[in-house]
């Protein structure tokens, strides 16, 4: 299976992460850098309120982003990190050198709106967006999103969960689940990601429901939390 190829044959490609790992970003770039004519869209499990701003900052047209006023800093599930922001300025930079432009969706929820959803609310509404983003895809422009591991399955998931991407299943789209033999993250914490025994890394047909392929990367590395740094790293200005 080649990413390239499936872009053209399908409108989306989502990874299934573990949040909190430095390479889910690394893999994220790669992507993007061989695919950035193509696509028009990066779906992201970030709040939708933050979309205009990060999308200000990818065009040109903010010099800055100033997290330190977002609610969504006291999450520590891992998906606000020092190379979140680093990726962030890499991808203005992709988008000042060429003519085709990568916009940003945020499609997900932060805040008591998400702590008093139901269960199965939130990835209904995350799925709904996506949803949207799909529909605004020009006939030859793709999408490329990374959602947590459970959000990216097209498949229901213990006869009761219901993933934001099984409103999608009958799609043109390919979930990849990232699978790492060895490593850790930092998740709420520091901690040891579950190790696989596949041997043969790159992507690999898997018969986990959901995930039409997996990507197996041999070691985890911890993204840099908020807090471990100076935060005025994070206060983007070039």
């Amino acid at each position: 299976m080649k990413i390239r190829k499936s872009l053209k044959e399908k409108k989306a490609i989502f990874f299934g992460e573990t949040h909190g790992i430095r390479e889910n970003l690394e893999i994220l770039q790669k992507v993007i850098d061989e695919n950035k004519d193509i696509l028009q869209t990066l779906i992201l499990e970030f709040p939708i309120e933050h979309e205009s701003e990060l999308n200000n900052y990818i065009l040109g047209r903010k010099r800055s982003i100033n997290w330190l006023k977002w609610n969504f800093k006291i999450s520590a599930d891992g998906r606000l990190s020092k190379e979140f922001f680093q990726f962030l300025h890499w991808l203005r930079e992709v988008n000042m050198k060429q003519k085709n432009k990568i916009m940003i969706a945020c499609v997900d929820i932060f805040g008591e709106k998400h702590i008093n959803s139901k269960p199965n609310q939130r990835d209904k509404w995350m799925g709904e967006n996506i949803r949207k983003e799909m529909n605004k895809l020009k006939k030859d422009k793709k999408a490329v999103g990374i959602l947590g591991e459970f959000h990216a399955r097209k498949e229901v998931f213990d006869k009761k969960r219901i993933p934001a991407l099984y409103q999608l299943r009958n799609d043109k789209v390919v979930s990849i689940r990232l699978i790492y033999r060895s490593g850790t993250c930092f998740n709420i914490g520091l901690r040891e990601v579950k190790k696989s025994r596949i041997k043969k890394e790159g992507i690999i047909k898997t018969r986990a429901k959901g995930f039409d392929y997996a990507l197996v990367v041999k070691k985890a590395s911890p993204i840099t939390p908020l807090g471990k740094f100076n935060s005025k790293d994070l206060i983007i200005e070039v």
